[in-house]
C-alpha cells in the first residue's frame, strides 16, 4: 500500500528517517535515508539502479540506465573536485532523463517509478503532482541544508520544520550529525573548518584529561544532546558533567544540563551563542558557560550571580579559573598560538598545582 502524498511529504520534509530495513547495500540505504517515507516501497530495491533485484554487489548484476549514469557522475564530480557521494550524484542528475522515457529522474523517483526502466512511466497526472511535490521537497531541503556549503563556519543556522519535541529531535538527528534543538527549532551544523576542529580537539582533550586525572567527572564532545526541556536540547561543543551527576546519562542523551558548557563561535552562530544559548544555559542553571570566539580572538567566562543571572568573570593575570573543574586554568592566549602549547606540559603543571 502506498503512502499518501500528504503524509509522506510532511515526514520527508521534516527530515524523518525510517527504520533501517535496508541493511545492504549502502547506496540503497542512502537513497532511503534521503527520501524517508516519500520513497515508494518498490524503489527501496536494487532494481532502482540495477537490471535485476539480485545482490547489487554481484558483478553479474549490471547497472540499468539510471545506475550507469549515477556511476558516470561520480567520476565527473571528482574531476571537478566536488563531493561525489551517492546523494551528490543523485542531485546532479535529478533533471536528466536517464532511461529516455520523457520524464526526469527525480520526478520518477518522487512518483514511485523506476528512473532506469523506460517502460515504467508516470501518467501525466502523476507527473504533475510529482512536480508540485518535488518543489516542496526541494524547498524544505534547501532550508535545512542551506549552510552546509559554508566551509568556514563551525555552526550553521539552518532551522528545521518545527516545533519539534526533544523525543522527535533524537529520532530525526542521526548519531553522526551535530545539531541543537532550541525552542522547538533544530539548528543543523555545517562542516567545521580545520582551525575550529584543531582548537576544539586541543581544548576538549586538555579538559578531558584533567577531569579524568582528578576524577572530577566526564567531558563530552559535540554530539551529545542535553535535555533541558520538552523542546530544548542543545549539543554544546564541549560539556562537563560532575561525577555526582553522571547517573543522569542515558544511552543517546543526557537528562539534564551540563555543569559547564563551551561553545566555539562561528560567524553564523554569533547571536545564538552570545544571546540565545546564554539565556538557555542560564535558565537551565549551567554553572559555567565558556564562549570561545575565534574571529576577534576572544574568550568569555560566565557564571550565575545570586539571582541566577550570568555575569562575566574577568581573567586574573591572563587566566580563567574554573570552579566546576577545580584547579583547571585556561589562558585564552594559548588558543591563538601557532602552534598551541603542549597539552602534556600544561596538564602536568596544573596537576602539580603550579602556575602555568
Amino acid at each position: 500500500m502506498r503512502i499518501r502524498w500528504t503524509a509522506a511529504l510532511v515526514l520527508a520534509m521534516a527530515g524523518w528517517v525510517g527504520p533501517p530495513v535496508w541493511a545492504r547495500p549502502a547506496h540503497k540505504q542512502a537513497l532511503a535515508d534521503y527520501f524517508g517515507p516519500a520513497l515508494a516501497k518498490p524503489l527501496n530495491d536494487c532494481k532502482t539502479c540495477h537490471i535485476s533485484k539480485a545482490n547489487a554487489d554481484d558483478p553479474e548484476n549490471p547497472h540499468n540506465f539510471f545506475g550507469t549514469r549515477l556511476r558516470q557522475t561520480r567520476y565527473e564530480l571528482r574531476k571537478q573536485s566536488k563531493p561525489a557521494g551517492i546523494i551528490d550524484r543523485l542531485e546532479a542528475i535529478a533533471e536528466e532523463d536517464s532511461d529516455g522515457d520523457g520524464v526526469a529522474n527525480m520526478i520518477e523517483l518522487i512518483t514511485g517509478h523506476f528512473p532506469g526502466k523506460a517502460r515504467d512511466v508516470p501518467s501525466a497526472e502523476e507527473a504533475a503532482k510529482g512536480k508540485e511535490a518535488l518543489a516542496a521537497f526541494k524547498k524544505k531541503r534547501a532550508l535545512t541544508n542551506s549552510t552546509t556549503s559554508q566551509e568556514t563556519s563551525h555552526m550553521a543556522t539552518a532551522p528545521r520544520a518545527g516545533p519539534i519535541t526533544f523525543d522527535e529531535f533524537c529520532v530525526l538527528i542521526r548519531p553522526e550529525q551535530k545539531a541543537d534543538l532550541i525552542d522547538g527549532v533544530i539548528y543543523m551544523a555545517s562542516p567545521e573548518n580545520i582551525d575550529s576542529h584543531r582548537l576544539f580537539r586541543w581544548l576538549y582533550t586538555l579538559m578531558g584529561d584533567f577531569a579524568e586525572a582528578k576524577d572530577l567527572g566526564e567531558v563530552f564532545g559535540s554530539r551529545i544532546a542535553f535535555r533541558l526541556g520538552a523542546k530544548v536540547g542543545p549539543e554544546p561543543d564541549i560539556a562537563v558533567v560532575r561525577k555526582d551527576r553522571l547517573h543522569l546519562a542515558r544511552k543517546s542523551y543526557f537528562a539534564g544540563p551540563p555543569d559547564l558548557a563551551v561553545e566555539i563561535v562561528s560567524p553564523e552562530s554569533v547571536e545564538r551563542d552570545y544571546v540565545t544559548k546564554r539565556a538557555t544555559y542560564q535558565e537551565a542553571g549551567v554553572a559555567e558557560y565558556w564562549i570561545i570566539d575565534e574571529e576577534p580572538r576572544k574568550a568569555l567566562l560566565l557564571r550565575p550571580d545570586r539571582k541566577g543571572e550570568y555575569r562575566e568573570v574577568r581573567a586574573v593575570k591572563g587566566e580563567f579559573k574554573s570552579l566546576v573543574l577545580d584547579g583547571f586554568r585556561l589562558r585564552p592566549a594559548w588558543l591563538w598560538q601557532t602552534p598551541r602549547p603542549s597539552r602534556v606540559e600544561i596538564l602536568a603543571e596544573m596537576l602539580q598545582g603550579k602556575g602555568v
